[in-house]
């Protein structure tokens, strides 16, 4: 087995590098060539969708987690209409029904792990999932809402 000389091992991290460096300068030519084609709407809509968060759940193997992304403006009004009509439902049972199936339904629009489509359609979901990863989600978005409002900056 031949040995690798200082100079050959020298020469392939230079060579290591400098396929790193490339692959950072397309990347970054990448984004500037997106970033030309986005609106201001758009650069909004990519910055709340990047803030995620996640639901730890427990089971018998250990924790797991649903990820969900931020919720926009409207699906925090719903999210309170909905939190409202379960408040509603000790009076009327029917309001009950109506705020999970929306509370599944929102759950399905900001939900990114998937699979999850299926799970809040199905018959085995539990409510208090739905409703947790709804809730957890809005508490998340707040919070950011608020960092949010502090940090913004004139140009």
């Amino acid at each position: 087995m031949a040995e690798v000389t200082a100079e050959q091992r020298h020469r392939e991290i230079e060579g290591r590098e400098l396929f790193g460096k490339e692959v950072v300068e397309r990347g970054e030519r990448e984004k500037e060539e997106l970033k030309l084609h986005l609106s201001v709407a758009d650069r909004l809509m990519r910055r709340a969708q990047s803030a995620r968060f996640k639901t730890v759940f427990q089971d018998d193997l250990g924790d797991f987690a649903v990820e969900t992304r931020q919720m926009t403006s409207g699906e925090r009004w719903r999210a309170v209409e909905l939190n409202n009509q379960l408040a509603q439902s000790e009076k009327a049972p029917e309001k009950y029904a109506e705020a999970v199936e929306g509370f599944k339904q929102l759950a399905k629009e900001i939900t990114l792990t998937p699979g999850m489509d299926a799970y809040y359609d199905g018959d085995q979901v539990s409510d208090d999932i739905v409703i947790a990863v709804v809730s957890r989600t809005f508490q998340g978005t707040m919070r950011l809402v608020g960092e949010a409002i502090t940090s913004f900056r004139a140009e």
